[in-house]
């Protein structure tokens, strides 16, 4: 029923969305061509589209996945002009649900177009009266041996967007150069994280606005410039083990257009959030040494703001810092934070009295301000410092000011129901190996010396942990 429902509705619009042309090319009129997934969910289908058009045909039409709807797209390379996951554009904005989900297991997608003529954008609600958040918003999910090639991105305008970049996935935000024949991808492009929220007023401001952007990097991300909470709205970038590599900016204090309103402004928030310390993040990249670029892009970080966020969250080797490349031919960046907020969680780190770990390595002299407040989420505390001189931002001494390492339940010991807490997922790192060799070790009253004076853990409880331990083993392995 639901089949036949789909299909007649998809002749009904295809006359409908073929009037609704709203771009022009060189040659031809652009389409807006939508997901409808009467066949199956193949995004390379052409049969799963409105009007039937498989993406790749051409580089005109402009491609939309909404209405609820998820595609998957597992292998080849397809290039298109434009793509839309979760918009509720103009010429589609009826209905109560314009969520939509791409999942790629694989292959490649390129997207040539740019602004008006063939945005590559992860939710782009326009319909203020869906309050819903399962019913908005979008989703790029990439797994597997996945690639992007875009000229340009915007994650989270007007709603909510995610984009997740899996291990061994590649995101490149690359110009689309058409000056050369054929036309290619060349340079790079920017990225845009949280575009128009409630703070934004542009003619008696626009209702409904709540863009809130978010992306996750676990592979391989590069871009110019990277843009947060433009126009008053929310964006997060997460680096769990993954690079980012921006030859430009980034951009945290940027907000056009917005209100004096203080309760609207306080609604924004640009974040970067860095988990451990295996992956890279660089600013300033220059990407072709060899070539001196007359107007190189400005390559700083900006984030003087007090809704700027930067927050590390350290494994047992520290934090991944954030590094302004030092280019020998052109212009390295600057850091200006005055104001920014500082979260740190320090507890998996295991410091010693000489420990230093540093947060963000500028250029010479270029450290502008210091952060407005820093807060500690969890039981080790450190003393934050400014090398105005080197440039850098860095971590010494750390001190722990909760109980004892293992006590998982504050109740003053480390016991049997400190590794049940572990157990269940609910220790400060969840069921990590950092947990659980801090339980292991403070075993008792949490000195090495005394151990020998109190009892031995039971059988039962000894096979749990090397069960647990034998577990964590094999799943290092898979990876």
């Amino acid at each position: 029923m639901m089949k036949t429902a789909r299909l007649s509705a998809k002749k009904m619009t295809h006359f409908t969305l073929i009037l609704a042309l709203s771009i022009v090319s060189q040659d031809c009129w652009a389409v807006f061509v939508y997901f409808d997934g009467s066949t199956n969910t193949d995004f390379s289908l052409a049969t799963n589209w409105t009007p039937e058009n498989a993406p790749g045909t051409n580089l005109v039409d402009i491609y939309g996945i909404d209405d609820g709807l998820s595609s998957t797209y597992s292998g080849g390379t397809t290039q298109v002009k434009g793509l839309r996951v979760g918009s509720a554009a103009k010429e589609h904005q009826f209905g109560d649900t314009h969520f939509g989900r791409l999942t790629m297991s694989g292959g490649t997608l390129e997207i040539t177009g740019s602004g008006a003529e063939g945005l590559f954008g992860i939710g782009r609600e326009r319909e203020p009266i869906i309050t819903d958040d399962a019913k908005k918003g979008g989703e790029l999910i990439m797994n597997g041996s996945s690639t992007i090639i875009a000229n340009g991105l915007i994650v989270g305008e007007r709603t909510k967007g995610l984009l997740s970049i899996g291990q061994n996935s590649i995101v490149e935000m690359r110009t689309w150069d058409t000056t050369v024949v054929p036309n290619q991808f060349g340079g790079t492009e920017d990225i845009r994280i949280g575009n128009y929220g409630p703070a934004y007023d542009d003619f008696g401001a626009e209702p409904g606005l709540d863009g809130r952007g978010l992306v996750d990097v676990h592979g391989s991300f590069m871009a110019k410039d990277m843009y947060f909470s433009e126009h008053g709205a929310q964006g997060e970038l997460r680096l769990s083990g993954g690079t980012v590599n921006l030859n430009g900016g980034l951009i945290m204090d940027l907000c056009d257009n917005c209100q004096s309103n203080p309760v609207l402004l306080a609604q924004r928030l640009a974040k970067v959030s860095i988990f451990g310390s295996s992956g890279t993040f660089n600013v300033g990249v220059d990407p072709d040494p060899l070539v001196v670029d007359p107007m190189p892009p400005l390559r700083d970080i900006l984030a003087a703001s007090p809704t700027a966020v930067f927050s590390f969250t350290a494994d047992s080797g520290g934090v991944t810092p954030i590094t302004l490349f030092q280019n020998a031919s052109e212009p390295s960046g600057g850091a200006e934070i005055q104001g920014a907020q500082l979260e740190l969680n320090l507890d998996a780190y295991p410091f010693t009295p000489t420990s230093k770990l540093t947060l963000i390595d500028a250029t010479a002299s270029l450290l502008l301000g210091q952060f407005g407040s820093v807060t500690f989420l969890g039981n080790t505390t450190a003393s934050v410092n400014y090398d105005f001189t080197n440039g850098d931002v860095f971590l010494n001494n750390f001190q722990s000011t909760g109980g004892l390492a293992g006590d998982f339940d504050n109740d003053g010991d480390v016991d049997g129901h400190d590794f049940l807490v572990w157990q269940r997922g609910s220790s400060p790192n969840s069921l990590s190996p950092v947990d659980l060799l801090a339980w292991q070790d403070n075993y008792g009253d949490g000195s090495l010396t005394a151990l020998g004076a109190v009892p031995e853990p039971s059988a039962g409880l000894l096979a749990l942990v090397a069960g647990a331990t034998l577990g964590l083993n094999l799943r290092g392995r898979k990876r």
